[in-house]
């Protein structure tokens, strides 16, 4: 995944404390964080910041590597996560991808810059790079269907996601695209943000589907579920540009009742 986002300051990321918050942001969507390692490195002689960690989704260990440098008015982002039991060895071609990288010297026209509303009202995510449409919600109790091996109840989520015609500079498939885009909080702790965490895959037809890649243009189903801690406590939904660089799109409250 590739992300841009302008921020008010230059230089944003030569502040530790600012590092230190915006990799928070990055890691708090994560199952069972197991070690993060920062590490500074040179991007076409420029400053940057790399993150390694491993962390479980879905029952599966998974290893991410983050690469963010401060460019022009914003921050620029690269991110990688493949299986760690994949056995491919994608470290290769991300560093090959990081080598690659070369500031133009010419800057962006801003007359040439289209703006779009992006949003999320609690059905369609509208983002810079597709559009992600809740087609189906519910609670699944343990033992029902979508949730057969689970002790906890958990709130699913069935969903479309259509990556637009230009896009082909970037690749999305379902699950990590999600991912990145919303954090689920239920609201019952007075004291600390309850963010909940991913559940089991609910819908078998999906096995396959939620880490496809998807074309320009195209669309794919998938679903993905969150563990409750309670069934009184509605679920909010909150969406952002990317879960990397933390700006709200918008939120949504779903009962569980």
């Amino acid at each position: 995944m590739v992300s841009y986002e302008e921020v008010e300051s230059t230089g944003f990321l030569s502040d530790e404390l600012i590092r230190d918050t915006f990799i928070d942001g990055f890691v708090s969507g994560l199952d069972d964080l197991f070690n993060i390692i920062e590490t500074k490195i040179t991007i076409d002689n420029s400053n940057a910041y790399r993150y390694d960690m491993q962390a479980m989704l879905q029952g599966h260990l998974i290893d991410l590597s983050l690469v963010s440098f401060d460019y022009k008015n914003g921050v620029m982002n690269f991110a990688m996560q493949t299986f760690t039991e994949d056995e491919v060895d994608y470290n290769t071609d991300f560093e090959k991808v990081l080598e690659s990288i070369k500031f133009p010297e010419q800057t962006i026209v801003e007359d040439e810059i289209e703006i779009t509303e992006y949003y999320f009202d609690g059905i369609d995510l509208v983002a810079e790079d597709f559009t992600i449409t809740v087609t189906d919600h519910k609670v699944l109790h343990p033992g029902e269907t979508g949730n057969e091996y689970g002790s906890e109840p958990v709130l699913a989520f069935w969903f479309d996601i259509t990556v637009y015609d230009h896009v082909t500079n970037n690749e999305y498939n379902p699950n990590t695209a999600w991912l990145f885009s919303f954090e689920a909080i239920q609201d019952n702790n007075p004291n600390a943000i309850n963010t909940i965490r991913i559940g089991s895959l609910p819908d078998s037809a999906h096995r396959e589907s939620q880490r496809q890649t998807i074309k320009p243009g195209g669309t794919v189903s998938s679903s993905i579920s969150y563990k409750l801690s309670n069934l009184k406590t509605p679920v909010t939904l909150i969406a952002y540009d990317s879960r990397i660089l933390g700006e709200e799109l918008g939120q949504f409250d779903y009962p569980v009742k």
